[in-house]
């Protein structure tokens, strides 16, 4: 188990709400660039997929469709908890991807574990 107040724990929590509450595939998710991300704007611009096989087998790719391209409204809650999450990852290291938490990427089934 999990403790509630380990950074894994805080990492689980940031993906879960993400899926949550902007609809997001894990696959575009886990693909969302801090770059993509705007806690100004408090939205997210999707613009590809991580396609993961295995831990030294994965790519990113297209969305699924063209109406798969599209930017994201996340409030100021959830933006203020990326915020939160941001400061958080970065006591770790310079992340450039948003849902990473040791440089490499969780395998999408492990969230439904």
């Amino acid at each position: 188990m999990i403790p509630e107040n380990s950074i894994q724990s805080q990492h689980r929590k940031m993906v879960y709400e993400m899926l949550f509450y902007t609809g997001l595939r894990i696959g575009e998710l886990q693909a969302l660039t801090w770059e993509n991300v705007s806690l100004e704007k408090n939205q997210t611009t999707v613009e590809k997929t991580l396609i993961y096989k295995d831990k030294n087998d994965w790519y990113f790719s297209t969305p699924k469709t063209n109406k798969s391209y599209r930017t994201i409204g996340i409030g100021k809650t959830l933006s203020g908890k990326l915020k939160k999450w941001k400061e958080l990852q970065s006591m770790i290291g310079n992340f450039e991807y948003m849902s990473q938490l040791d440089w490499t990427f969780t395998p999408s089934y492990s969230f439904s574990n």
